[in-house]
């Protein structure tokens, strides 16, 4: 008996992951005179990666790249992301979420994106910034070495529209859209944002733009030239996307120059969470609803005591 090569589930039977080179940003996190830190924004590009500084120097605006190959879906990752200091804390598609528990697994949130009280839309402590809308770009940098993706991270909902129309425009093209040149590029352009007292502010943000690097009519011809060489061929394979469950998402820091303030303990009023997690321990003292039939009867203190109480007696740890 020969046994065939390779590990399904691992090596075989799945799609291999495109890896990662590196992040670059276009913000920092600065000290305050209070000893504090604070987001500042940039008009240029920046990253820890030393070949990429010693390539593009101190302050790159313009970065030739192409896309990745892969769904055209995943180039641009985007979702609403809360994070604390040990990482992604919870993520959401403004519909359903899912949210990390004390054991650092990921399990779907009850009532989801619309119910959260941090939703930054309709959420009660949207105010807090625990919560963003952040699009995670990945592509491959035509001057550096390697096929490895670079990772760019916005939470301008202008920047994601952007990206995301113009890979769907990349697309329409009829061109696999890895194999168009283009540039990436970041630019200070003045944006209406929330100024917190329920009111709205001009702001000038980095905006990031993609744009292909060469004419319309190149890139119609270049398409009708490859659909006469490719006739009769098969499809090369496409690679899958980072994806979450696979991606460097779970594991990465958290992006300070997004969340500054990220914590690193559940706030006083997460009960639901709290209550969820009695009910996976098998409490019988606390069941689905228990939360909600007490709000009102007794303080969120109080409330927060007795599941805190709760957790222990059944065995469990609470962050």
């Amino acid at each position: 008996m020969t046994i065939p090569n390779g590990i399904t589930g691992l090596t075989k039977g799945t799609r291999p992951r495109f890896p990662r080179a590196r992040i670059i940003r276009v913000g920092e996190v600065v000290p305050t005179k209070s000893g504090k830190t604070r987001p500042k924004a940039l008009d240029h590009f920046v990253s820890e990666d030393p070949a990429f500084r010693e390539k593009y120097g101190r302050d790159p605006r313009e970065l030739a790249c192409h896309l990745p190959p892969i769904p055209t879906e995943d180039v641009l990752r985007s979702n609403l992301m809360a994070y604390r200091a040990g990482g992604l804390y919870c993520h959401g598609d403004g519909i359903t979420a899912e949210r990390r528990g004390p054991t650092g697994k990921f399990s779907p949130v009850k009532g989801g994106c619309p119910e959260c009280p941090y939703n930054p839309e309709t959420g009660k402590k949207a105010g807090t910034k625990e919560c963003k809308a952040v699009g995670v770009l990945t592509v491959v940098l035509d001057d550096l070495p390697g096929i490895e993706g670079t990772q760019i991270w916005t939470s301008s909902k202008n920047g994601m529209i952007g990206i995301q129309s113009m890979i769907t425009a990349l697309a329409s093209t009829g061109l696999p859209t890895w194999e168009i040149p283009c540039v990436l590029s970041v630019k200070m352009e003045k944006v209406s944002t929330p100024d917190g007292k329920g009111g709205r502010a001009r702001r000038r943000l980095p905006i990031l733009h993609l744009d292909a690097a060469i004419p319309m009519m190149q890139l119609v011809e270049r398409a009708q030239e490859r659909e006469r060489m490719m006739l009769g061929r098969p499809t090369p394979p496409m690679l899958a996307g980072p994806g979450v469950d696979e991606s460097h998402l779970l594991t990465d820091p958290v992006p300070r120059e997004l969340y500054p303030d990220a914590i690193d303990v559940a706030p006083a009023d997460d009960l639901a969470q709290m209550e969820t997690y009695c009910v996976e321990l098998g409490s019988e003292r606390v069941g689905p609803g228990a939360v909600s039939k007490w709000t009102g009867k007794r303080s969120e203190d109080e409330i927060r005591a007795f599941l805190l109480r709760e957790i222990e007696t059944m065995g469990g740890q609470w962050p």
